[in-house]
């Protein structure tokens, strides 16, 4: 693999991750706005925003393809899976420390 190619895996890393966390990010952050007027509106919102992100990223993999780099998209997919291994050690911590407050009150 020549450097460019290291370069666009890194960059298209670097994408996954920022797709990912802003996403992230952005449905908290709604969410939590939404679930104080309305709970049935953030559900709404969390499904809704959950498809919009799926066609984004679909998306970003596609122009990726096309028109730069493979080895771009292939890190790009990196940089996700990435995200939701880390996203989903962080939410279990979280659920466990719930439930021990839960437990202990």
């Amino acid at each position: 693999m020549t450097l460019a190619g290291i370069l666009y895996a890194a960059w298209g890393g670097f994408l996954g991750l920022l797709l990912g966390f802003g996403n992230a990010f952005l449905r908290q952050y709604f969410a939590i706005r939404l679930l104080k007027t309305d709970k049935k509106k953030a559900v709404a919102f969390v499904s809704i925003f959950s498809v919009i992100r799926l066609a984004v990223i679909l998306l970003v993999i596609y122009i990726l393809i096309t028109y730069v780099s493979k080895v771009m998209a292939l890190g790009t997919l990196a940089g996700l899976v990435i995200h939701t291994i880390v996203m989903t050690i962080k939410y279990t911590k979280t659920r466990n420390k719930l439930k021990e407050i839960k437990d202990k009150g």
